[in-house]
């Protein structure tokens, strides 16, 4: 599925747009509104895709982006396994040590 992503037109209600991305949604994201205790609501829609029910369990994390990620905590296991499969390749500490070099030799 590559290219440019796919717009749809909103499923939101009303004449004018709340936000200045109400108007447009790409296909396959949602909005996720933060309630006034830190809760976060997620569409029915994307409940149902996920097949989400009341007391199920996400692993949160911030990505390099800066973006909001959640995860199963089963996805969550298999991303850390993962960097730990990476981290194997190659000493974490000799990865580090290069970094600071490298740093440093750019300054």
């Amino acid at each position: 599925m590559g290219g440019a992503p796919r717009v749809v037109a909103s499923a939101m209600s009303g004449d004018e747009p709340r936000s200045w991305w109400e108007g447009l949604i790409v296909a396959g994201t949602y909005e996720v509104r933060l309630g006034s205790q830190g809760r976060l609501v997620i569409p029915a829609e994307l409940r149902a895709e996920l097949a989400a029910e009341e007391g199920t369990v996400y692993v949160a994390s911030v990505d390099d982006t800066g973006a909001l990620v959640l995860r199963s905590p089963e996805h969550a296991l298999r991303e850390l396994q993962r960097r730990w499969a990476d981290a194997e390749a190659g000493s974490p500490v000799d990865e580090l040590i290069a970094e600071r070099r490298r740093e440093a030799a750019a300054e």
